[in-house]
């Protein structure tokens, strides 16, 4: 009888230990995946939430276009275009994008800003370009990458 009971007491502490590593390693795991996410208001969150809203959008404007009615589509458009302002703004005020105006000769911006869609200088940040007046192309793109940038956009100027 008292085999069976120091049996048990044995079998029962050998649990707890398992049980314990095992609420310590879930413990862990979440205090590393709390710490290892982007904080909000830093460039990193932000520029992950810019690139999702980007890659994602396309598919689902895709899906929704398809499946939804026109006034849910707009309306999916609308708060897409909210967030990716909301994030491009902040990058902006972050110091990580830079908008610069580049005045175009031999082409019209809109030849040029449709040559950029085509042409990539390999960014680690996607840029957005826009035709300004009659001849500027803007670009707002990762300060970093200006100077390469321009040297496209000059380069496509020049075609």
């Amino acid at each position: 009888m008292q085999n069976a009971k120091s049996f048990r007491a044995d079998r029962m502490r050998r649990m707890r230990k398992w049980v314990i590593a095992g609420v310590a390693l879930v413990v862990v795991c979440t205090v590393g995946y709390v710490l290892d996410r982007p904080r909000m208001g830093t460039v990193e969150y932000h520029k992950k939430k810019y690139l999702e809203i980007v890659s994602g959008s396309f598919d689902n404007w895709v899906r929704i276009r398809r499946y939804a009615p026109e006034s849910i589509a707009n309306m999916y458009r609308r708060r897409q275009a909210k967030k990716l302002r909301f994030h491009q703004d902040a990058l902006m005020k972050l110091a990580y994008l830079q908008t610069r105006w580049f005045v175009v000769t031999n082409r019209t911006p809109d030849e040029v800003c449709l040559a950029l869609t085509t042409v990539s200088p390999e960014p680690q940040f996607g840029g957005y370009f826009q035709v300004g007046s009659t001849n500027e192309v803007g670009a707002t793109v990762a300060r970093d990458e200006m100077a390469r940038w321009e040297k496209v956009i000059v380069e496509l100027d020049v075609r």
